[in-house]
């Protein structure tokens, strides 16, 4: 499994998923057009392997996630850098997942920055 700054695996991805949501591999196959086995390898963190750009972007649909953030998982995934200068992966997926929230969520998640923010900033 790969830490914060070279990005998140693609079995991050999918468990963060299964996580969130409470999805199957079968619930991802049928919204990616993968099969459940495909998605069950796709989650094997132990081992690192190189991915079809046609199953990345298949994945990123299945997983609702911009392709970029599923390219870069794919990557780290390969053992390949991410080259992504010790960004946190996380504030990517964060980001594209705020997009689907409505005002009021927004509202929420702003205040909770806000306070988090704030406790930091005190010490």
């Amino acid at each position: 499994m790969s830490d914060t700054t070279t990005g998140l695996s693609l079995a991050a991805l999918i468990r963060r998923e299964q996580d969130n949501s409470g999805a199957s591999y079968m619930d991802i196959a049928k919204r990616s057009g993968l099969s459940k086995a495909k998605i069950g390898q796709l989650a094997d963190a132990s081992s690192r392997y190189q991915v079809r750009s046609e199953t990345v972007q298949k994945l990123a649909a299945g997983l609702r996630l911009p392709l970029h953030v599923v390219q870069r998982a794919a990557m780290v995934t390969a053992g390949i850098s991410d080259d992504t200068g010790g960004r946190d992966a996380r504030i990517d997926l964060i980001a594209s997942q705020l997009a689907e929230l409505d005002d009021a969520l927004l509202d929420v998640v702003a205040a909770m920055v806000d306070a988090a923010v704030r406790v930091r900033s005190r010490g």
